[in-house]
C-alpha cells in the first residue's frame, strides 16, 4: 500500500478541515489517555507532522478518489458529539 496520497496541500487546510470534522468528533482523541479512537485522525495527523501523505487505504475512506483530489467536506466517519459537547473543546 503506497503512503503517498496528500490530502491537503498546506497545514491551513489541514487545520480548516480538522476544526471542521475531527474537533468535533465524538471519535476524536484529544484528552482521551487510550491514544486515538479513529485511524483517520491518527493518519491525518502523522501525516501533517511528517511528509504531509498518508496511506491509500486511509484516503479512500477518506472520499478521495484519486491522487490529487482533496477528503470529503464533511469526513464520511465523523459522528457527533452531543450538542453540550460541540465547540466546547479546550475551555474550563
Amino acid at each position: 500500500m503506497a503512503k503517498d496520497w496528500r490530502p491537503f496541500s498546506n497545514g491551513t487546510s489541514y487545520g480548516f478541515w480538522t476544526e471542521r470534522n475531527c474537533d468535533n468528533c465524538a471519535k476524536d482523541s484529544y484528552d482521551k489517555p487510550n491514544g486515538y479512537w479513529c485511524p483517520l485522525q491518527e493518519a491525518l495527523n502523522l501525516g501533517y507532522v511528517g511528509d504531509g501523505t498518508i496511506p491509500e487505504e486511509i484516503a479512500r475512506r477518506l472520499g478521495m478518489e484519486k491522487r490529487g483530489d482533496y477528503p470529503s467536506l464533511r469526513c464520511p466517519e465523523f459522528e457527533p458529539l452531543p450538542a453540550a459537547e460541540e465547540g466546547d473543546r479546550g475551555t474550563t
